[in-house]
């Protein structure tokens, strides 16, 4: 068994360079949400910007977009 600390990634993950740019760490699209579950797409967004990408892009109605957009602003839209 493993603890899975700050200190732990520090050690076991590659860093980031000061002078890099978001789109160098990979890109994520996700096509979700629906209008009767807004929280799903932003939930599945911030899960894939915490897991390292660099770009997110949700792929979503008007009524997604807008959700997503009120809690995730670095994230961009392909409007569906």
């Amino acid at each position: 068994t493993e603890l899975l600390t700050e200190a732990w990634a520090r050690e076991h993950l590659p860093g980031r360079p000061a002078e890099s740019n978001k789109v160098r760490f990979g890109r994520a699209l996700l096509v979700a949400g629906c209008d009767r579950y807004l929280g799903a797409a932003t939930l599945a967004s911030l899960g894939a910007l915490r897991s390292g990408a660099g770009l997110g892009m949700v792929g979503a109605i008007a009524a997604v977009r807008s959700a997503v957009a009120a809690n995730l602003p670095e994230v961009t839209f392909l409007p569906l």
